[in-house]
């Protein structure tokens, strides 16, 4: 290249989901962890305001976020040789990300899984039914609250 400067291509990787940044910005706005709160102020214009205030604590803020998200979450069930009873198979998968709240820079990112199987009556069976395997999509958009029963 005559006459110019070759540039390097940065390696470091920077947080940009928008709930992370929200806990990035209570975590280092101010010397103290704090908490954050929307309002709205209604014009009488076609736009409303939004206001975030933040509330300072006396927390010592962290130096990193370890953030995760459910990927893949549940039960599924399967016949086996004893009569009264049936395997039990569980799974879970995770997307992890480890973050460095002052700068926002992703120090470690992956996927965690882990399986379990058991055997357990088939009268539980029953009442386990709405259990399985759930997938969410790509994006990872935050997951609504499901209700589960507790026995």
């Amino acid at each position: 290249m005559a006459g110019g400067t070759v540039g390097t291509i940065s390696n470091v990787v920077y947080e940009r989901d928008p709930e992370l940044i929200k806990y990035l910005v209570e975590e280092k706005s101010n010397t103290n962890y704090s908490i954050s709160y929307k309002s709205k102020l209604q014009n009488y214009s076609d736009q409303d305001t939004v206001f975030v205030r933040l509330f300072e604590t006396q927390l010592e803020p962290s130096d990193y976020i370890f953030a995760y998200r459910i990927l893949e979450c549940g039960l599924m069930y399967r016949k086996t040789q004893r009569q009264k009873y049936k395997k039990r198979e569980g799974l879970i998968r995770l997307h992890i990300r480890l973050i460095n709240t002052s700068s926002g820079q992703i120090l470690l990112a992956g996927s965690l899984s882990a399986q379990h199987e058991d055997e357990i009556r088939k009268v539980l069976v029953r009442k386990l039914k709405d259990f399985h395997y759930e997938y969410y999509s790509h994006e990872m958009p935050v997951q609504k609250n499901k209700k589960f029963i507790v026995f």
